[in-house]
């Protein structure tokens, strides 16, 4: 995970997408795709290890301990701008964020409903394979 964490982290696309995203990552194996772990929000400055905190026990409990895979051959992520008030309703499981962002971000949001325009809103996802 770390090494797909910072290829994100490295990626322009990814970098100029918005300030905040939600990461899904789906496990792709003998062609079926499953769930990895459940959707993150993130900001452009959040670390690995704050990312690894909000996921690591759920992949412990479900593919360590439940599925008990040491392989899995492709992950796909999406990614949702989460500056984008058409992604206003995206599930957020977990979030990177501590309460003073998470309030910042949840402002935003409010402050964006308040200026929505058809045609000014940008791209809602993008996936990548790995």
């Amino acid at each position: 995970m770390k090494v797909i964490f910072n290829e994100l982290k490295n990626n322009d696309t990814f970098i100029n997408f918005g300030e905040y995203k939600v990461i899904i990552t789906s496990a792709l194996i003998n062609g079926n795709e499953t769930s990895f772990h459940h959707n993150v929000l993130i900001k452009n400055d959040t670390t690995f290890d704050e990312y690894w905190d909000e996921i690591e026990e759920y992949i412990t409990e479900h593919y360590e301990e439940g599925y008990h895979l040491t392989v899995i051959p492709n992950f796909k992520i999406r990614v949702w701008n989460m500056d984008n008030i058409r992604n206003k309703k995206i599930k957020i499981t977990k979030s990177t964020l501590n309460r003073k962002e998470l309030l910042k971000f949840n402002a935003k949001t409010v402050k964006n409903v308040k200026k929505y325009h058809t045609n000014s809103l940008t791209t809602e996802f993008f996936s990548l394979f790995f």
